[in-house]
């Protein structure tokens, strides 16, 4: 009899175990990064075309666009998100530094031309290119404040793009984590690096979802995010203050680039995959600050 039972359990395990063996290979592997399909550069007006400088900075932002692309398309990664696909790098002769819509990343040549501050700038277009890649939509629910959304942005363009470089002064007095751009960017590295290293990321997937609601702060800490906010303030900005520098590089925060780190090692195994076609609806986000001009001549690239 004991040895019908050990027969028995023995047969048992070996079809849970085919069982689980069978349910490992049905999971679906990990998909690739996605890269865009086109670059198409466009000059506004007849000005843009007659500056000097300009085709040259437009090949550097071209190449900013074909590395940092595909690396947020897969930091950013929900399930069923495909952000679009082709993008317009459009150059106005005035407006704003930088704007972006569902389909072109736009800046004013009165910043970048030569002589003007910017002519080195491509950070702005790695900033405009991740809300290219948010693509947060209208409609039901509750949607992610621009502070954060902004917050997010520089987040990324100082992690990934330019982690060495210095950001403005934060005055602990006035500041508040609502400032938007740097301000909040190094108040959620400050988060990453000691609470929760995927916040940004469940922050992302809130603004898509349009699931925003303040509490992510405390979930992913433990305080609400005025405690979090003061706890910031004391331990980072006026240290900073004190030593008078500006509130990073973002290579002060260890723990944030060991994550990113990891992050890159592992997206350098994966292989890009050939982009769907996105579902309705995808693609149909705000053009912020779009100047006007008449559309000229194109240069694609490919």
């Amino acid at each position: 009899m004991k040895h019908v039972l050990s027969f028995c359990l023995t047969v048992v395990f070996l079809l849970s175990a085919n069982t689980l063996r069978a349910q490992e290979d049905e999971k679906k592997p990990e998909r690739g990064p996605y890269y865009p399909t086109r670059i198409t550069i466009v000059y506004s007006d007849d000005k843009v075309i007659a500056e000097k400088g300009i085709p040259e900075w437009l090949a550097m932002a071209v190449n900013v666009i074909r590395e940092n692309y595909p690396k947020y398309d897969k930091y950013f990664e929900t399930e069923g998100h495909i952000p679009a696909g082709a993008i317009e790098l459009r150059a106005e002769s005035s407006g704003p530094i930088g704007w972006n819509s569902s389909t072109t990343i736009g800046f004013s040549i009165e910043w970048i031309k030569p002589g003007a501050g910017g002519e080195k700038d491509w950070g702005m277009i790695a900033h405009e290119l991740v809300h290219f890649v948010q693509n947060y939509q209208g409609g039901e629910g509750t949607g992610i404040p621009g502070w954060a959304t902004e917050g997010i942005a520089d987040f990324c363009r100082h992690i990934f793009f330019e982690p060495e470089k210095e950001m403005r002064f934060v005055n602990p007095d006035r500041a508040n984590y609502d400032n938007a751009y740097q301000v909040t960017a190094g108040f959620f590295m400050y988060i990453v690096d000691t609470y929760d290293k995927d916040f940004v990321k469940k922050l992302n997937e809130m603004g898509r979802k349009r699931t925003y609601t303040p509490e992510i702060f405390e979930k992913s800490s433990g305080k609400n995010v005025e405690d979090l906010w003061k706890e910031y303030v004391e331990k980072v900005l006026k240290p900073l203050q004190a030593d008078r520098k500006g509130i990073v590089p973002a290579t002060r925060f260890t723990n944030l680039m060991k994550y990113k780190k990891e992050f890159e090692d592992h997206y350098a195994t994966l292989k890009p995959e050939p982009r769907p076609q996105p579902q309705q609806g995808q693609g149909q986000g705000q053009r912020q600050g779009q100047g006007q001009g008449r559309q000229r001549p194109q240069q694609e690239q490919n």
